[in-house]
């Protein structure tokens, strides 16, 4: 059969298309008959094996079931309501009023944070586009000089700048602050202090040395934001009721304090 073209198709007229073959092959459909040996075969199979049924196989439906990690509140549902006197945070809820002292949750946090991190401090480090001079005396630039190979494992890199100074090139990324020069220099100083250089032995000092100068000071007005942001993280520390000094972070006045302070109540 030689199939047309399309265009040649289409000038045919209607009842030479129905008579003519098309391109399109037509399916053949065979129906298949086992042979009457084939049937009495597979008769005889199942006599002598003594099957009575055939059974289907049965799918179990595989459930995949996804563990999700719920972490446990460990702060009341609180409402922020205001601030106080630049210092302290003010929250209510059904049972009354809480008072949190701003500096220290952060100061928690901030603690928090040092101590896990400077128990494997990352090794890199953020160079800085103007460098900043630290001045000591003879036998801290001395001591100093003996130990530059350390701070650089802990991303803290110095170069003598003098006799007894040092440009501070590059810092670690792991410093949270404002002010990293600042930061910087109680690290130098609270280890020249403690002629100590290993920061695993000074880990819970220094992690509250740190923890102390990153963090808000009284007062200071926070934003709503802010304090959003505070609460937050501090909802996820360890321990989020006391700063690392064992000052508390939060005071509550129970509504039945308050009802009898203004003598609604015995």
């Amino acid at each position: 059969i030689i199939p047309l073209n399309f265009d040649e198709y289409l000038n045919l007229d209607e009842e030479t298309k129905d008579n003519k073959p098309t391109t399109l092959k037509e399916e053949i459909k065979v129906e298949y008959k086992p042979s009457v040996n084939i049937i009495k075969d597979v008769e005889n199979k199942v006599k002598e094996e003594n099957i009575s049924t055939i059974e289907k196989p049965v799918y179990k439906e595989e459930k995949i079931v996804e563990e999700v990690k719920v972490e446990k509140k460990k702060l009341p549902y609180l409402e922020y309501i205001g601030q106080l006197s630049g210092t302290y945070l003010l929250f209510q809820n059904e049972e009354g009023l809480y008072l949190v002292d701003q500096h220290a949750a952060q100061e928690r946090i901030n603690y928090e944070y040092y101590f896990n991190v400077l128990a494997n401090p990352p090794k890199e480090s953020i160079p800085l586009l103007i460098p900043f001079n630290i001045e000591l005396k003879k036998e801290e630039a001395l001591m100093l000089t003996n130990n530059l190979k350390v701070l650089e494992e802990v991303g803290l890199i110095l170069e003598p700048s003098g006799v007894n100074s040092f440009f501070v090139r590059e810092i670690p990324v792991w410093i949270k602050a404002s002010s990293p020069e600042v930061m910087i220099e109680k690290i130098i100083y609270f280890l020249l202090e403690r002629n100590e250089f290993n920061i695993a032995t000074l880990r819970d000092s220094l992690a509250k040395q740190m923890a102390c100068k990153a963090s808000i000071k009284a007062n200071h007005f926070v934003s709503k934001e802010e304090v959003s942001v505070l609460m937050k993280d501090l909802d996820l520390c360890f321990n989020p009721y006391n700063c690392p000094h064992g000052r508390p972070v939060f005071v509550k006045i129970t509504n039945y304090e308050i009802e009898k302070m203004f003598k609604r109540v015995v």
